[in-house]
């Protein structure tokens, strides 16, 4: 028999003696009222698990990864400010410890910024993925039933969870408004390309466009096929490149 409320028995996941549904399923609580009318309005992509609502004992969802049952109390920040202070916080993570192995506190994104993408957020939770850890989740329903299926993948031992330490220290380039310009306007002219171009002539794209072949070859990163397509859009007649 099972140390925790949450097992898993002949491909159901059980609680209580109950059988929620098929292991494979993501499980909602329908106290979470606007993600449950969301689903029921919602077209589900064909390669989403099944999602079943349900009145969860603990946690706000629940799913069965590779390394066992995953309960995550969500909790925006006024509403854990607001557990916290009448200790009903304390109260939820001790239930959640003793209902899956993998008790999750996921604070919601919307509540601190916006527009996080998704991988941030998958290697924010890699990195934090331990007994009761904590993690970010998205605010939008969109965006969080995409985040909680990843989840349930990348949760099991393997080299992917080095990911957020892996990889050069570098900065990732800078882009901006004249960069992006620069790389939708040119054949030929790549990310690294149209920032060193538009740092040369200080984000000005007037400057940038003004300048003459000669000038942009004194560039580094850019070639003679950059010129070439640049002449369909800028004709010049003064000097031409030996082809």
């Amino acid at each position: 028999m099972s140390e925790y409320l949450y097992e898993v028995e002949d491909g159901q996941l059980w609680a209580d003696g109950s059988s929620l549904g098929p292991q494979h399923a993501l499980f909602l609580d329908t106290r979470q009222t606007g993600l449950v009318k969301w689903v029921g309005q919602a077209l589900i992509a064909d390669w989403w698990p099944p999602l079943v609502t349900c009145q969860l004992p603990y946690g706000d969802y629940v799913f069965v990864s590779p390394q066992g049952v995953v309960a995550i109390e969500s909790k925006t920040i006024p509403d854990l400010m607001g557990s916290w202070e009448r200790r009903r916080l304390q109260r939820q993570l001790r239930h959640l410890i003793s209902a899956a192995p993998m008790a999750i506190l996921g604070v919601t994104v919307d509540s601190l910024c916006t527009g996080v993408p998704i991988e941030i957020l998958i290697d924010v939770a890699k990195w934090d993925m331990g007994l009761g850890s904590t993690i970010l989740l998205p605010g939008t329903y969109g965006e969080l039933i995409p985040f909680l299926v990843q989840l349930r993948a990348v949760i099991r031992p393997g080299a992917h969870m080095l990911s957020p330490v892996a990889g050069t220290d570098a900065p990732r380039i800078h882009v901006t408004d004249c960069s992006t310009a620069l790389e939708r306007l040119f054949n030929g002219v790549g990310r690294k390309t149209a920032v060193a171009i538009a740092d040369r002539y200080g984000q000005d794209l007037r400057s940038v466009l003004n300048a003459t072949e000669e000038e942009w070859l004194e560039i580094p990163e850019v070639h003679k096929g950059i010129i070439k397509s640049r002449r369909r859009l800028i004709p010049c007649e003064e000097s031409q490149l030996q082809s």
